[in-house]
């Protein structure tokens, strides 16, 4: 008779678990993206009947939609709010770039590093783990980088003496955090060893 190795089972376990949080999180996400567009219908629209000019006899009959030119127009925001102390704000593209350049290097940091990370820990807390498992812990991690990435994107400052860049600190920052999830996780992967769980 052929009997499955216990951890197979926790394995599985720990898989399904993750591709339930998966799922809720995707459901999540199309039901932000339904509010959104739901929010988009009802935003007002102005429309204009006839528009006349006689630049060289030009003539707009009919103009429908709705133009928005650098500034949306439901931000609230004026002009002078995008700068502090006379210096500019990044613009949202700006953001979108330095974002996405933070996320390229954490991903990279995990597929090159992650690994050596939590073997180095696995000795440490003496938790043998499974190639399959460590890359279901990496996708977990990867899975969870963009709330994180955001959340330091608003909360760090640059760097008052100039020597780093704030992608620099945030990418710091998220590595260290890894570091500590790892350590937790295979402390309490450690406990439910011990308690035969």
């Amino acid at each position: 008779m052929f009997t499955l190795p216990p951890h197979y089972f926790q394995q599985l376990n720990a898989c399904l678990q993750w591709q339930t949080q998966k799922l809720q999180e995707l459901e999540s996400k199309i039901g932000q993206m339904q509010q959104e567009i739901d929010t988009l219908k009802k935003q007002r629209t102005v429309n204009v009947e006839k528009i006349e000019y006689k630049f060289d006899q030009l003539k707009i009959e009919k103009l429908d939609g709705t133009l928005h030119i650098g500034i949306s127009p439901d931000v609230g925001k004026s002009i002078e709010d995008f700068t502090v102390n006379g210096s500019e704000v990044m613009t949202t593209t700006d953001d979108m770039e330095a974002i996405s350049r933070i996320r390229s290097r954490i991903d990279q940091y995990l597929d090159e590093d992650g690994r050596t990370l939590i073997r180095g820990h696995e000795g440490n807390y003496r938790v043998v783990l499974g190639k399959e498992y460590i890359d279901f812990m990496i996708q977990d991690m990867k899975g969870q980088m963009d709330k994180r990435i955001e959340h330091y994107w608003k909360s760090v400052r640059e760097d008052p003496t100039g020597k780093r860049s704030k992608e620099d600190v945030i990418v710091d920052k998220i590595k260290d955090d890894i570091a500590v999830a790892v350590q937790q996780h295979l402390k309490q992967k450690k406990s439910e060893g011990e308690n035969g769980t």
